[in-house]
């Protein structure tokens, strides 16, 4: 029979054996915990610098592709040549290019100078295209219906450029801060609806092809300018929609 005394002295024992085995255990999962997440942190980091060099390498090839357009500057493509295509901070004045239907979907130009450019395409060209910050002074900009929905021509200028549109055309555009003296608006029947025209600069354009409807749902917080020679769809009334007058000249509203 076993002394109740060599049992008491047993259990200290024990509970120190315990606690070092629950102390080992501990440690390796930390330790696998740590592993883990410095598994992750490393694979988050390759992922990124992959995505980098992907994005790095369809410019690269964007860049590579219009480079011939240097010397000729003249170009007719095949359809989806010009989807998505980025071509940012470059030089593109004179430049002319014919796509298809849906050239230019999605292409980037921000921070480009397209002064005297020719850029035309098809149906739903330029659909969520962005143009900001560019430079399009005299530029002619071509689709058809539906084109231009929801692009973006936030802080450009397009001082003397032609956009010519259609059925269902710049639809959801945004022209933030755009400048647009002496711009013109052409085509059939070109919608302008809830487009973004906040702070845009108006003074000499002709926006005769716009629908007066059209024009009253276009949105601001910074209300648009126009001055004596800019040019209105008939029934449109700038001050009535909170547009701002600019300074001299007498008023042709």
């Amino acid at each position: 029979m076993t002394n109740p005394q060599d049992r008491v002295g047993l259990w200290p024992q024990f509970t120190i054996r315990t606690a070092l085995v629950a102390t080992a255990l501990a440690a390796l999962l930390l330790g696998w915990v740590s592993s883990m997440q410095r598994a992750e942190r490393s694979q988050r980091a390759l992922m990124l610098r992959a995505m980098r060099a992907e994005g790095q390498l369809l410019m690269d090839r964007s860049r590579a592709r219009f480079q011939e357009f240097d010397g000729a500057r003249y170009t007719t493509l095949p359809p989806r040549t010009l989807e998505r295509v980025k071509l940012e901070g470059m030089n593109l004045r004179d430049i002319t290019i014919a796509g298809g239907a849906t050239a230019f979907y999605r292409a980037s130009f921000n921070d480009s100078d397209l002064e005297n450019a020719t850029l035309s395409g098809g149906g739903s060209s330029f659909q969520r295209a962005q143009f900001n910050n560019a430079r399009l002074i005299d530029a002619r900009l071509t689709g058809g219906g539906s084109s231009f929905q929801l692009a973006s021509f936030d802080n450009a200028d397009l001082s003397g450029a032609v956009l010519t549109g259609s059925f269902g055309s710049f639809q959801g555009a945004s022209f933030a801060a755009a400048k647009f003296q002496g711009t013109q608006f052409q085509g059939s029947e070109v919608a302008f609806q809830a487009v973004n025209i906040d702070g845009a600069q108006f003074q000499g354009a002709d926006l005769t092809a716009l629908k007066r409807g059209d024009l009253e749902s276009c949105y601001f917080q910074t209300p648009p300018t126009y001055d004596a020679q800019t040019r209105f769809p008939e029934g449109f009334d700038p001050l009535l929609n909170s547009w701002k007058r600019s300074p001299g000249g007498n008023s042709s509203d």
